[in-house]
């Protein structure tokens, strides 16, 4: 806590590392490391492998679930992470902490208003400075996305039309 008090994210993360090196098959631990990783951008690798690692063993704990989506969103594969999203209880997805990440999601996905109502769910709340940050980036999405829409709808992945076939005669 005086870490995170302090907002001394370097020292937590070596704290989370031990902890998680006490216990490795502890998804959760596993979670926050993987989460604090990418949030700070240390060990980006290794956090990437930790998150899927965390999924993998606790797919329906919602801190997993979040971190591995979020994971995955910044290897560029958002649909991914948001079908993970999708699929968690939706009241779960309104804690503050968890909300910063889906609303992350759903501003890189275009998604305007549902991203809106999870940043709604983070006001008021005492999230980490680590996570303002996300926050800011959401808004920042969607404030670019409200003030040129084309450029929006050009994140959005076209629909492909079906290739005719050939009907034989």
């Amino acid at each position: 806590r005086l870490y995170r008090a302090e907002n001394e994210t370097a020292k937590l993360y070596d704290v989370l590392q031990r902890i998680h090196d006490s216990s490795p098959t502890e998804a959760p631990i596993t979670a926050d490391l993987a989460r604090l990783g990418l949030d700070i951008g240390q060990n980006t690798e290794q956090s990437h492998q930790l998150a899927k690692e965390a999924y993998d063993r606790d797919p329906n704990e919602v801190n997993c679930a979040v971190t591995y989506a979020f994971s995955l969103s910044r290897l560029g594969k958002n649909a991914e992470g948001l079908a993970i999203m999708q699929s968690l209880p939706h009241e779960q997805l309104h804690d503050p902490h968890a909300a910063v990440y889906v609303a992350l999601l759903l501003a890189e996905a275009g998604q305007a208003e549902a991203a809106s109502d999870y940043i709604a769910a983070t006001d008021d709340a005492e999230i980490y400075p680590e996570e303002e940050k996300l926050l800011d980036e959401a808004k920042a999405k969607l404030a670019t996305a409200s003030a040129n829409p084309s450029a929006a709808l050009s994140a959005l992945p076209t629909e492909q039309s079906p290739t005719p076939t050939a009907v034989p005669r």
